[in-house]
């Protein structure tokens, strides 16, 4: 057991050096070794360092049972993680805290979330969207009324200041059921945001709700050089013959700026063969993240 506790004390040491790269290691290293990671963990979590608890949360939203063959994360450290979600000083440290509770799925941390979509940090912001995104609908069903908080918090977040926030926001709104008139009117306004990822993600998000009143418009963004990925997942969405003409001509563009042994992006193919009659019917799984 001290040989443990020692191994611990030693790779926890190294969450805490100046490389962030190394200290992430580190810390996927010590999640690895199971429930002595959890009180590793919750031991540094105690700690005035912001490094240290910042850290900790991340590895308490990490740390698995090496026992099992399937990936299944330990719960010991939630009861700490929403302590520091709602009363650690540093916004960092609530920020790893929200993305450990989003990574466990623990949608019973909806309200604290919410409460934080105020804060001065837009990387606090940020993770509460990330967070928010995270739970499905094996989550809400847990916690009635959560998915509709979650909800209006993510769309008072697609108005952020913060590209990144806005973002995220906007594509947390289009995963599972979301479909809703405030939903859909907001991603209107989002097509024409001053940020392409934004705008990709809202349009993907309308194309994915079945708005084929879309379709002008995704012609219009398609015929532009503006090379988006998220405008051909729409296109795919939709499968309406009408766009297939805007989708190859912007395939062929896209292939024509290709550097050498560069491929095409899988949205652009996919929604390709789709439109050609060659693929799915446009039913796509949805990404685990936004891209641009």
């Amino acid at each position: 057991m001290n040989t443990i506790v020692e191994n611990c004390t030693a790779i926890a040491a190294g969450m805490l050096v100046e490389d962030e790269d190394a200290r992430y290691e580190a810390a996927r290293a010590l999640a690895r070794l199971g429930r002595p990671a959890v009180e590793a963990a919750l031991e540094l979590i105690a700690s005035p360092d912001v490094l240290s608890r910042y850290m900790a949360c991340y590895v308490l939203g990490q740390v698995s049972d090496p026992g099992r063959e399937d990936y299944v994360r330990l719960t010991d450290g939630i009861p700490t993680l929403m302590h520091v979600l709602e009363s650690d000083p540093d916004e960092t440290v609530r920020g790893s805290a929200a993305c450990a509770l989003g990574h466990h799925g623990y949608v019973e941390a909806s309200q604290l979330l919410c409460g934080q979509i105020g804060a001065a940090s837009s990387q606090l912001r940020f993770d509460v969207a990330w967070a928010l995104s995270s739970f499905g609908d094996w989550c809400w069903e847990r916690m009635p009324g959560s998915k509709e908080m979650a909800q209006k918090a993510l769309l008072t977040l697609t108005y952020d200041e913060d590209e990144k926030v806005r973002d995220w926001a906007v594509f947390g709104l289009h995963q599972g059921d979301n479909d809703t008139p405030e939903v859909r009117a907001r991603f209107w306004e989002a097509i024409v945001d001053d940020c392409p990822a934004v705008r990709g993600e809202a349009v993907s998000g309308l194309a994915k709700f079945g708005a084929r009143s879309l379709i002008p418009r995704l012609i219009e963004l398609l015929e532009k050089e503006d090379f988006m990925p998220l405008y051909f997942e729409a296109a795919e969405y939709l499968n309406d013959p009408a766009l297939l003409p805007a989708v190859l001509a912007a395939e062929q563009r896209w292939r024509d700026g290709l550097e050498e042994g560069e491929e095409m992006h899988d949205y652009v193919t996919s929604a390709v063969a789709t439109l050609k009659g060659l693929g799915s019917t446009g039913d796509n799984e949805v990404d685990s993240a936004p891209i641009s």
